[in-house]
């Protein structure tokens, strides 16, 4: 396979952010691959989620996070310490206890897609050709916690400072999920020396998006109040914001 030059465009996605770059000619080798990055900054007018989790003494959590978001988060996830607890999806407005349901799993088992069979656990292998971006962001953003090199194969590169996993022992717990896409990316193929000219598909549909929740000291937690914040809790972690 010849190798090919792309001409790659991110356009901000929100409705008014009109802002666009191009880049025209960007070489990638034949067999290879290329980041292309885009950072947008900005506030939120309100607190992306509102939480009384706490930090159980064996590690696992209580209380609940509310979404605040005007839209819903798919394939839903709250990881804290090595525990992972499945959400699905949180609809705007919608809750998620901790302390209802079947409880937390591993979070490498979780990472890892371990599955069991005749009481083994197998883990998938990571696919060094992978082609899903919120697959790999998935794993560059808990890379040690899914093992780091000993599971991908792979160093972070620059993908490591998209990993939170320091974070996961400490008073934080991560909420993830897939929502709206910031940024949309098209690309453009322009064959080099005779290669067949290949658009990359490129899906700008959904994000991975990720915010970071501190959890209060108590091991209790009261209700959420109208505004959003836990009621009657002065210990309660309070209006936490998306990283």
């Amino acid at each position: 396979m010849a190798g090919q030059a792309f001409t790659a465009a991110a356009v901000a996605a929100p409705a008014g952010a009109a802002a666009s770059a191009t880049l025209v000619g960007a070489p990638i080798a034949a067999s290879s691959s290329r980041l292309f990055e885009a950072e947008v900054t900005g506030t939120l007018a309100t607190a992306p989620v509102a939480s009384t989790l706490a930090r159980q003494a064996q590690g696992t959590l209580r209380g609940a996070v509310e979404n605040r978001l005007p839209f819903a988060l798919d394939a839903c996830g709250l990881a804290h310490g090595g525990w992972y607890y499945d959400i699905g999806r949180l609809e705007p407005g919608g809750t998620f206890d901790a302390s209802i349901g079947r409880g937390p799993r591993s979070l490498a088992g979780a990472l890892a897609r371990r599955t069991t069979n005749k009481d083994r656990e197998v883990a998938v292998r990571w696919n060094l050709a992978e082609e899903d971006p919120a697959r790999i962001l998935e794993i560059a953003g808990f890379h040690v916690a899914a093992g780091g090199a000993g599971y991908t194969s792979l160093e972070p590169g620059r993908l490591a400072r998209l990993d939170v996993s320091p974070l996961l022992p400490l008073d934080r717990a991560v909420l993830v999920g897939r929502g709206p896409a910031v940024v949309d990316w098209t690309c453009v193929a322009r064959p080099v020396a005779g290669g067949a000219a290949a658009t990359p598909t490129v899906s700008g549909a959904q994000s991975l998006w990720r915010i970071v929740i501190p959890l209060g000291a108590a091991p209790g937690g009261g209700a959420l109040d109208g505004d959003g914040d836990p009621a009657d809790d002065p210990d309660a972690p309070r209006s936490p914001t998306a990283p």
